[in-house]
């Protein structure tokens, strides 16, 4: 092969690796607490970080969400984006109790006598 034709094929693998990144990442979402979705934003105003209360100055970028008015600055953003996402677990079987289900119904009743 000529050395252009082995530098497009060197790139190919590279390329197609960062589109599948790429359509790795559009699978979530941002979300606060609450579960409903951030979007990014440029202060309005003075805001507070709902995460870590630090004052957010007018331009500032942030994700926030319109639902809650959840807000949070790009260091919160920076270290939640260096944590594992949760993967999403299947619903449970609707004659299958959660575990928070069962821990809120407390230990089984002693049966009357």
């Amino acid at each position: 092969q000529a050395p252009a034709e082995e530098e497009e094929a060197e790139e190919a693998p590279a390329e197609e690796a960062e589109a599948k990144e790429e359509d790795s990442n559009e699978d979530w979402e941002w979300q606060c607490p609450s579960g409903h979705r951030l979007e990014p934003l440029d202060c309005p105003r003075p805001m507070l970080c709902s995460s870590c209360g630090q004052h957010q100055p007018e331009g500032a970028p942030v994700l926030w969400s319109p639902k809650s008015s959840w807000v949070a600055c790009q260091e919160c953003i920076r270290m939640a984006s260096d944590q594992p996402v949760e993967p999403i677990l299947p619903a449970p079987a609707d004659d299958e109790p959660t575990a928070a289900c069962a821990a809120a119904a407390g230990p089984p009743s002693a049966p009357w006598a």
